[in-house]
Formats: C-alpha cells, sequence, structure tokens
C-alpha cells in the first residue's frame, strides 16, 4: 500500500552536562519503521553495522549517507539512501495476505440489448459467465469495502455496458447488480499512441495492457495492444486509467517498462520506454553491481535483487547515495544478529535482477511508490520507466 512520509522528525533532545562544558548530544534524525521484521541492521556512512535493541522500530543520527537492511522471512532487503531521500523509511513487512473469503453476486444484464454474457470484477480478480442472469459464486474475495464492476459484453467479446457497486464484503455475504439498458453510456473509450519506434531493433513485438480503475481499487481490463496502440476500453465512474507498456529481449534477459496512469477515466497515453540497460555482475558471494552510470534527470532508483534457493538479498540504492559512484556492492550481513544464512552456499546457483527506475517525482515520492503492493492503487497523473538486466552464476 502507499505510504505516506511523516515529514521532518522533530529533534527530542535532553541536554547532557559534561564536566568541561555544556554540550547538546546528536540528535537522532533518522527514524525507522520495520514493523513485522525477523532482523534489521544500519549502518551510517561507510561506518560499521549496527544491530538496534528493537528491530522494528528504531533511530539513528545521520548526516548524509546511511543504510538499512530489515529481514523478512527468507527476504532480505537493504535500503542504501540518504536524509535528502527520506529520513522516516516505512520498510514495514508486507502484511500477512488476509484468507479469502467466499460470497455471491447475483446479476442480470438482460436489458442491454446486445448482451450475451457478463463479467463481474472485484479487486484483483474477476469471473466470467456466458449468460445474461445467474449468480456469481466468489470463493477468492478479500473482505472489507470495495467496488463490485459487472460488465455486459456483447458477442465479440466487447464491453457494451456497465455498472458499480460498493460494498463491505463479508464471508458469506451476498449481493446484486443489475444493469440497466442507459448503463451502455458508462462505456467510453481511452487511446494510446503507436509505440513501435520505441522498441529497440531486433526485439520481440511490444505490447500495452490496458486497465481502467474503480475509485476503491478494483482494476478492469481495458484491453491488450500491440505497439501500433489504438484505443482501448474505460468506464465513466472509473477514478482513472492505467498503461503497462512493455518490451522484452525475448531472451529473458532485457525488458523495459513504462507504468502510466491518467487522472481520469479515458485518457490519451502516450508510451516513453526507456533505453536498455546493460548491467555488470560479478561472480561473487555478494556480487558487485557496475554499470550504475546513467546520467538523466529522472533516474531515481537502482534495484539489485539477488534470489538463490529460497531466499533473496535485494539493496535499493537511490541516486544520492551513489554520490556519483559507478558500482553497488551487496553487504555481507551474515555477522550481524538475526542474519545468519543470508548469503547463498557454494554451488547454488544465484540469479541477479538488476533494474533501473526513472520518475517524475522526488526521490522520496518515488521511495513510497515502491512499496505499493499492487498497482491498482498508484494515484491518478503517474509516470514512472522501468528498465532491467539479469545475469546468473554459481555462487563460490
Amino acid at each position: 500500500m502507499i505510504r505516506t512520509l511523516a515529514g521532518l522528525v522533530l529533534l527530542v533532545l535532553t541536554a547532557l552536562v559534561l564536566t568541561a562544558c555544556p554540550s547538546p548530544a546528536p540528535a537522532k534524525n533518522v527514524s525507522v519503521t520495520a514493523t513485522g521484521a525477523d532482523a534489521a541492521a544500519y549502518r551510517v556512512g561507510d561506518g560499521d553495522w549496527q544491530v538496534p535493541d528493537d528491530v522494528t522500530s528504531f533511530t539513528f543520527t545521520a548526516t548524509g549517507a546511511y543504510e538499512v537492511a530489515v529481514r523478512c522471512g527468507d527476504d532480505t532487503t537493504v535500503w542504501s539512501l540518504t536524509k535528502a531521500d527520506t529520513e522516516t523509511p516505512d520498510l514495514s513487512c508486507p502484511p500477512a495476505v488476509p484468507s479469502p473469503v467466499a460470497f455471491d453476486v447475483a446479476f442480470d444484464v438482460s436489458s442491454v440489448a446486445g448482451a450475451v454474457e457478463a463479467e463481474l470484477y472485484y479487486g484483483d480478480n474477476s469471473m466470467a459467465s456466458a449468460t445474461t442472469t445467474g449468480t456469481f459464486n466468489v470463493t477468492d474475495g478479500s473482505p472489507g469495502e470495495q467496488d463490485l464492476v459487472l460488465v455486459a459484453l456483447d458477442g465479440s467479446g466487447t464491453p457494451i455496458a456497465a455498472d458499480l457497486l460498493t460494498v463491505n464484503v463479508t464471508a458469506g455475504g451476498s449481493y446484486s447488480i443489475t444493469l440497466a439498458a442507459g448503463d451502455t453510456a458508462n462505456v467510453i473509450s481511452g487511446s494510446i499512441a503507436d509505440f513501435s519506434a520505441q522498441v529497440p531493433g531486433g526485439w520481440p513485438p511490444a505490447g500495452a495492457m490496458m486497465l481502467t480503475v474503480s475509485p476503491k481499487g478494483t482494476g478492469v481490463m481495458g484491453g491488450f495492444l500491440g505497439s501500433s496502440g489504438g484505443p482501448f476500453t474505460s468506464f465513466t465512474f472509473s477514478d482513472h486509467d492505467l498503461a503497462f507498456v512493455m518490451a522484452a529481449d525475448g531472451s529473458g534477459v532485457q525488458s523495459l517498462l513504462h507504468l502510466a496512469t491518467s487522472t481520469s477515466p479515458g485518457a490519451s497515453f502516450t508510451a516513453d520506454l526507456p533505453a536498455p540497460f546493460d548491467a555488470t555482475v560479478s561472480s561473487d558471494t555478494f556480487p558487485t553491481v557496475s554499470g550504475l552510470s546513467i546520467s538523466d534527470p529522472e533516474l531515481r532508483l537502482y534495484a539489485i535483487d539477488m534470489r538463490w534457493t529460497t531466499k533473496s538479498l535485494s539493496a535499493m540504492v537511490s541516486a544520492g547515495f551513489l554520490a556519483g559512484a559507478t558500482s553497488y556492492t551487496l553487504p555481507d550481513l551474515t555477522g550481524l544478529a538475526g542474519f545468519a544464512g543470508v548469503a547463498p552456499a557454494t554451488g547454488d546457483a544465484v540469479t541477479v535482477d538488476s533494474s533501473v527506475f526513472y520518475a517524475s517525482l522526488t526521490t522520496s515520492e518515488m521511495f513510497d511508490l515502491v512499496t505499493q503492493d499492487s498497482p491498482f492503487g498508484f494515484p491518478g497523473g503517474l509516470s514512472v520507466r522501468f528498465a532491467g538486466d539479469q545475469d546468473s552464476f554459481t555462487a563460490p
């Protein structure tokens, strides 16, 4: 979920009287929240790593660059930041996924001329029925307030009417949605411009997945389009539309993505794929990733994700933290309490995904976005670009 930065931490200071002269204690100006963490550590600049007494909430003093490592189960992430990026990083572990709930939604789209089937969208999921009346028996729902979106389709599978019902879903609940003839007016179109010229030469055809998102964050498929672009389906009651523009080199090594959201439904998108990213990764237990030398005013973060067996060690490295450096080495945390085993064993197959993120947002705002659990919750007016490169080796 999107997390809101609290701003500057208030400086809380108790005067420390020394025998020579009064002098205030340094202010602890970085405050970390890591709810659910199994282990955590931090260091300031290139100093020694420290393990806090409470790994779920701690503070320390920094004047510029700092790093915080948090382990959540088998996954460990290091955030390499500066005070200018954020002084209040929320690095909480993902909350437990609620157990799915079952509920029923009675539907009727028979009043819509030309309708032959119906689709129900709820949260991140959907169901389809080849009839115009009936009941959707949802088994993988989520509890709580949400939008249920019912769509009527014609014989070609084209949406021709739709409506939204906001409900507080409970296990075993029963809800009902009926579309009227006038609900055809709720269906509108957006478009995305031809972006074929942005696909690197020799790469397979690229594509765009278009969605429209309800006020409560239910995503409805708007269509899959090729690189020549074209129209997609949206609804008047949507909060915004969302475009995933994707390209890959065909080998699974390099990939490009432009994620954009509009500020209203029925939007016109223009794709903006970044240039391919080519990182160099050393074949070390804790590899060094080189090639972090991109010069772009929208560069915000490099992400390095190292995976082996069932574990991972990742780093999110801000451009400010690098301060002109063009490489980053994943840290060895194994000597710290709570981080034993956070390293591949000799002979393990290791995969390293290196990525670069661009955004018109500030680094602080970008920091919030990378903790987003679902793209359906991204705000309107967002534009983020991504370029990834994958390497693999056998741990020495």
